[in-house]
């Protein structure tokens, strides 16, 4: 039987499905190094870990499916929002009120996490192991997608451009149109090794911010402010997911292709690793104070934050 020849401007490189792979392990260790080491540091004097981690996750699908889904798809029956979101100089509009209704569900999320997890004893380990476990959702949607790329390349590559077009436009309710099944293949075909690589390393500098986020509530818990730090955390949020977006978008016909997609891309990786620098950095400040705190005790962490008898905050005299 003869063998169909197979253009080569229509395979994937190696190169990227080697990236591929990266991306997928890399969004796997997102999850499993940071909570390991959480449970690693804390096995000896608390307990909780792995709950508060799926805690987390639970957290992350009413806060991010179950609530905001519904009140976007009642945004989209509405003129004025669809006319932000056809119209390409209202487009940032579009991006900032999605990221409003978003982050606004997350930190809900977020501070129900907190308080479910420390109304008795309070565990910044716990709360991060909640973050990390709200983060995985992320992380395992990253390698979801990029195994199914990983198995369109493959059969690309094997097979051809006709063979995948069949299989994903016949898959009963999960196919594509054969112009979807087509722009899939020219992204394949045209993606970036670097570009995939840097989705991997983003899950775990996606990580760190989310554990900042509650960390900060968190902190806002434990002074008894729970409130003002839920709002902090909503605002901080909201512009990293705005500003976010808004830099991926801009190779968008909506905001009309302003850079190339790898531009965009590079742009939104290089603000996401500043991001991530600056929280690593608040982060380890807050692990700093939590462990001081639990040489005194496990419940002395209250003390760092309160003042009963008019003397000075610990907290002040650390800092």
């Amino acid at each position: 039987k003869e063998v169909p020849m197979i253009d080569s401007t229509e395979l994937v490189s190696g190169a990227v499905t080697g990236s591929m792979v990266f991306t997928i392990v890399m969004a796997a260790l997102a999850v499993i190094v940071p909570l390991l080491a959480l449970y690693i540091v804390s096995r000896k004097k608390e307990t909780g870990t792995f709950a508060s981690f799926g805690l987390g996750m639970l957290a992350y699908f009413w806060a991010q499916y179950l609530l905001p889904i519904p009140l976007l798809f009642i945004l989209t029956k509405m003129n004025w929002f669809m006319d932000i979101y056809n119209t390409g100089k209202m487009y940032f509009i579009y991006i900032l009120i999605t990221s409003i209704v978003t982050v606004g569900f997350a930190s809900l999320g977020r501070v129900w996490c907190i308080w479910l997890m420390n109304r008795r004893t309070p565990s910044l380990y716990r709360g991060l192991s909640s973050a990390i476990g709200f983060g995985a959702f992320k992380a395992m949607s990253i390698m979801t997608s990029y195994w199914s790329y990983l198995n369109y390349s493959k059969l690309l590559n094997s097979q051809g451009k006709e063979a995948l077009i069949n299989q994903v436009t016949s898959g009963g309710k999960g196919a594509v149109s054969a112009d979807d099944a087509a722009n899939m293949i020219a992204q394949l075909t045209g993606a970036n090794s670097f570009d995939v690589c840097m989705e991997g390393v983003n899950v775990f500098l996606a990580m760190i911010i989310e554990m900042v986020l509650i960390m900060v509530i968190y902190e806002g818990f434990i002074r008894k402010k729970t409130v003002k730090a839920t709002f902090v955390s909503f605002g901080v949020g909201t512009v990293f997911s705005f500003v976010s977006v808004l830099l991926s978008s801009l190779c968008s016909e909506k905001m009309g292709k302003i850079v190339s997609q790898h531009t965009a891309s590079l742009m939104n990786d290089v603000f996401l690793f500043a991001c991530a620098l600056f929280g690593a950095w608040l982060l380890l400040g807050a692990l700093r104070r939590y462990k001081m705190a639990l040489e005194e005790g496990p419940y002395a962490h209250y003390a760092y934050f309160e003042d009963k008898k008019g003397k000075a905050n610990k907290i002040d005299q650390v800092l």
